[in-house]
């Protein structure tokens, strides 16, 4: 009877072998089954998961607007590994980290935050500046959303929604590795190794003539992600000193439960890197000189796609309705200010350092292997 049962396995797995990639991710028993993972971890029965098979480099990895989860079975993450069980793992990975957003993330205060720039308008407060280097960049800031300048507020909006996906996927994806340390935050930490290992370095930004902005935001995703590494070290020190200043911020919002903790910080990132972001918004106003909003926004998206491909796990989502105001939010660039206390992290909250050093840990494993396979 054994041996039957071992003969029928092995049988199974030849059958199995014969199939292409693409045949068994999207097969309905691959589906029941990361299906059934999802609504575990999402901690949601009402969840749905849809997966495609997109090989497109520039393909979206993975999304959700807190009710569907959609994965690109052939995204570039998964693709970076050769073996059909890591790249499962990988798929557990990404369903893993859109199952926390599902959990933590609060979509109606994003679709507000993100909506308001293009109406003049600063959630969930202004920044509350104290510097003269910071006062300047909020004065420039402001001018631009009281005076409604189109190309500018895609520019600051674009930033923002890049930002804050930055620190909103570090925060949910520690705390589901705080959940589950095994297997799951296994699966997470090895597509975030990913993720950093594919950044360009500045050398790589500079000869594709991307933007100073974009060179800068890899920094940020990197400290982000993994803490400070040797990496930083490849970066002139220009960019590395406007990074120490974003440091503590960053730091901050992805240990602080609160939702709005993360918006703030976006907020001031974007004062304290603005002379990388201003001069990406002069650019645009030029390049935006007698064309329409919908010619301007087609112009900056082509723009976006050819200079500034900038690095992200989850794609956000199309859902951008926003569902009634909220409170103590009222975007008034001149309304009362956000306070020092409101961006810093809070106690109750994991440290990230464990987190931080898995990724390390499995960057170093992949090149070590790498550079074995290869001599």
């Amino acid at each position: 009877m054994a041996d039957n049962r071992k003969l029928r396995k092995k049988q199974i797995r030849k059958e199995r072998d014969k199939l292409s990639d693409k045949e068994i991710f999207l097969s309905r028993p691959y589906h029941n089954s990361l299906w059934r993972y999802a609504k575990a971890l999402g901690k949601k029965e009402t969840i749905s998961l849809t997966i495609n098979y997109d090989e497109a480099h520039d393909g979206d990895i993975a999304k959700t607007d807190g009710r569907n989860i959609i994965l690109n079975a052939a995204n570039q993450v998964t693709g970076h590994f050769a073996d059909r069980e890591e790249k499962m793992l990988s798929h557990e990975g990404l369903v893993a980290h859109e199952c926390g957003h599902v959990r933590f993330t609060d979509f109606r205060r994003r679709n507000t935050y993100l909506n308001g720039f293009l109406k003049g308008l600063i959630y969930p407060r202004p920044p509350k500046v104290k510097t003269a280097a910071d006062k300047r960049a909020w004065k420039e800031m402001k001018t631009y959303l009281e005076e409604k300048d189109f190309p500018a507020l895609l520019c600051i909006q674009e930033t923002a929604q890049y930002l804050r996906n930055i620190l909103e996927d570090v925060f949910v994806e520690a705390g589901m590795c705080q959940e589950y340390p095994g297997s799951v935050c296994t699966a997470i930490q090895k597509n975030a190794a990913v993720l950093i290992a594919e950044l360009p370095t500045e050398k790589e930004r500079k000869e594709a003539d991307v933007d100073e902005l974009s060179i800068i935001l890899d920094l940020v995703f990197r400290y982000a992600r993994a803490g400070k590494t040797l990496a930083e070290d490849g970066y002139s020190k220009s960019y590395r000193r406007e990074l120490d200043k974003c440091r503590s911020i960053i730091d901050g919002a992805v240990l602080n439960p609160e939702p709005d903790s993360r918006l703030i910080a976006t907020n001031w990132l974007m004062i304290k890197l603005w002379k990388y972001l201003h001069k990406k918004i002069e650019n645009a106003k030029k390049e935006a000189e007698g064309l329409s909003e919908d010619e301007i926004r087609k112009k900056m998206n082509e723009f976006r796609q050819k200079n500034c491909q900038l690095i992200a796990l989850s794609a956000d989502s199309d859902d951008m309705e926003e569902r009634g105001e909220i409170e103590g939010w009222n975007g008034d660039p001149d309304g009362k200010p956000c306070q020092d206390s409101e961006v810093q992290k809070s106690d109750d909250m994991q440290d990230l350092s464990a987190f931080r050093a898995g990724i390390r840990d499995l960057q170093k494993s992949e090149k070590e292997a790498a550079t074995e396979k290869s001599g």
